[in-house]
Parts: C-alpha cells; sequence; structure tokens
C-alpha cells in the first residue's frame, strides 16, 4: 500500500509501479476497487448501497 501512495504522489495520480498489481482507473460496474488482504487484487466495488447512500447526502449537503 506504502508504494502505491508514494507511486500516486510521484506521477500526479497513478499508483501502479513495477512489481506492483496493476490497478486501473475507477469505473462504475467494474472491479476496479484494490483490496489488500495477504497481497493485492482487484474487487468489485463493495457496500455500493452506504456509498451511494453518502453520496447523495453530500449532493444535498452541497446544494444547500
Amino acid at each position: 500500500m506504502q508504494q502505491y501512495w508514494v507511486n500516486f504522489a510521484k506521477t500526479g495520480g497513478n499508483p501502479c509501479g513495477e512489481g506492483l498489481p496493476y490497478w486501473p482507473e475507477f469505473e462504475e460496474g467494474k472491479a476496479t476497487v484494490m483490496q489488500f488482504n495477504n497481497g493485492a487484487s482487484l474487487i468489485e466495488t463493495p457496500n455500493k448501497e452506504r456509498i451511494a447512500l453518502i453520496d447523495n447526502f453530500m449532493k444535498f449537503l452541497r446544494a444547500q
């Protein structure tokens, strides 16, 4: 995880680097969320309903 953050900062947004599993940009409906659990792998976005609830609440607050 640390190297992903370093790469992200160095490149202005690209966490990928040599020796790391590829981490593509987020795309709705695709397995583009990285899970770090005994390594790194791409998974479907978990808790989509909760994320949508927070997104809608933040949109509401911004509209005030």
